[in-house]
């Protein structure tokens, strides 16, 4: 998914709630996309807060590039149909994501749910 689907798939979701303009708050990658929504869409936007982004374009021979990328494969890599809980996810990782708190970040991301676990 690129920046232009992302900012779509927002606004789809305002529409379908039927939210015709709304507040703003987006950090990192969120922080791109509600600024990307404030600029092609400053209709749907009452305020915006952009937090911690860089203004900068990222490539695949971006060494920051490189490290998202393989906290994204690990993360892909566990099966979510066996794993119980957070604690247990953070075990399997760690043998591919060496920071503690990147891994811990990046663990957040698991929504446990009766009917199906997913990131």
């Amino acid at each position: 998914m690129n920046y232009r689907e992302m900012m779509e798939d927002v606004l789809r979701l305002m529409d379908d709630q039927g939210i015709a303009k709304a507040e703003f708050i987006g950090h990192s990658l969120g922080g791109k996309i509600a600024a990307g929504i404030a600029l092609c869409h400053p209709e749907r936007v009452k305020s915006l807060a952009v937090l911690d982004i860089a203004p900068v374009k990222y490539s695949e021979e971006d060494a920051s590039w490189w490290q998202v990328d393989s906290v994204v494969d690990a993360m892909a890599s566990l099966s979510l149909d066996t794993i119980r809980s957070r604690d247990e996810a953070n075990e399997l990782l760690k043998t591919k994501i060496d920071d503690p708190i990147l891994r811990r970040f990046a663990l957040t991301n698991i929504i446990f749910d009766s009917q199906t676990d997913t990131w």
